[in-house]
């Protein structure tokens, strides 16, 4: 290959990164963006309000089981093209709402968003490790995570105006136009190089897709930041759950202020995404992990004077813990896709499956339990820190009889 020919393919590479990042923060923000849709979306198709939530839960158990799902469908049509036809199918998908009146076929063309986008964003992670470092998947990461936060701020207001001026409908359509754009962008700058590269690296690991499987989930370097991962949700998800109503029922907040706290919240995040993407090339996935639980300690700290004298603390400490995200699951996710380029598919899509499936179930024990407020956030970021500690401890054993 001559100098001209290098040149191209890294410009098209280039190209491709961007792309998947375009992906990554659009898809991102059109479902976020959703949550101010839902309450008219429910009564235009006369669905009630528990049977709207029930739906929104069996979205997230589609979108979890179609993260294992996604590897032979990336297997067969390649990463690039993968991601590229969900976002496509997210505007027809979207289109066919616009026009359907119908209740069971909108809960159906509903859940098949989440479970599609589940295996676009499996190949949109794949994507992007395959086209970088490992420390610079995790500071890309980060990055665009902590985009997503920033701008996540005033998604609410951008599609409160939108419904308000044109209908929940037309705003749907708005919403979904950039994910569209993004995802014809990606299918146009990697037209011609799919056919040969992506399909034949596909083909050639699809004999030993069981092997495959087997080498990914027995490897210690895998399983240990997932399982920190997921630790992590246990309490990240619920007390995430629970914040709007500490604020509205605990603090007595008015709407507006509840709003602007939870703007407040995502903007610490998405500070934590920004601290931590820089960190990276100065610190140990180890070492930023171990700034993560100095973070959840701390808000148990908050948490727990919050539990004695006034709730802002308590609403402080949850803060705190949110902010420890980008320090936690930023190098899990990396650590647990540095692996063979054949087998990321399978280690993107087990740890893409477990977080969700950990934090849901979480959130659900939480609610069956009936924990309290305060009390039971309390006690979820102890068990979270433990099993986090048991994890890393477990782990360092396992290195040292190693070594031995």
């Amino acid at each position: 290959m001559n100098a001209i020919e290098q040149g191209i393919e890294k410009t098209k590479s280039r190209g491709l990164v961007w792309a998947a990042v375009t992906r990554f923060v659009t898809v991102a923000l059109f479902f976020d963006a959703l949550a101010p849709l839902f309450p008219q979306i429910a009564a235009s198709h006369s669905l009630s309000d528990n049977f709207f939530q029930a739906l929104l839960g069996g979205c997230y158990i589609a979108f979890a089981c179609s993260q294992l799902a996604s590897v032979p469908v990336i297997r067969v049509i390649g990463l690039y093209r993968t991601s590229a036809l969900s976002c496509i199918f997210l505007g027809l998908a979207t289109a066919l709402i616009f026009i359907n009146e119908n209740a069971h076929l909108f809960a159906a063309v509903f859940i098949s968003m989440f479970a599609v986008n589940s295996i676009g964003s499996n190949a949109t992670r794949v994507v992007l490790r395959d086209a970088t470092s490992d420390d610079g998947y995790k500071r890309l990461l980060a990055w665009a995570s902590g985009a997503v936060e920033i701008m996540q701020i005033a998604m609410p207001l951008v599609a409160g105006v939108l419904v308000a001026a044109f209908g929940w409908r037309w705003a749907l359509v708005a919403l979904v136009a950039p994910v569209v754009i993004a995802g014809v962008w990606i299918e146009i700058v990697d037209r011609g190089q799919l056919g040969r590269e992506d399909r034949i690296r596909s083909d050639a690991s699809t004999s030993s897709e069981g092997s495959s499987w087997k080498a990914v989930l027995a490897r210690p370097a895998f399983i240990i930041p997932t399982l920190i991962a997921a630790s992590f949700q246990v309490a990240f998800s619920p007390l995430s759950a629970r914040l709007p109503f500490i604020l509205s029922n605990e603090a007595e907040l008015s709407p507006a202020m509840v709003g602007l706290v939870l703007s407040l919240a995502s903007g610490v995040v998405a500070l934590g995404f920004f601290v931590s993407g820089y960190l990276v090339a100065h610190l140990s996935s180890e070492n930023l992990i171990q700034v993560g639980i100095a973070l959840m300690t701390a808000g148990l700290a908050f948490m727990s004077v919050g539990y004695i004298w006034h709730v802002y603390y308590t609403i402080s400490g949850i803060i705190l813990l949110q902010a420890a995200f980008g320090f936690i699951i930023t190098p899990c996710s990396g650590d647990a896709l540095n692996t063979h380029g054949q087998h990321r598919p399978i280690a993107s899509a087990v740890f893409g499956f477990v977080q969700p499936m950990a934090g849901g179930f979480s959130v659900a024990m939480t609610g069956v339990l009936g924990l309290p407020q305060i009390g039971g956030s309390i006690g979820l970021t102890v068990v979270s820190i433990g099993l986090i500690f048991i994890t890393i401890i477990v782990a360092r054993g396992q290195r040292q009889a190693k070594d031995h």
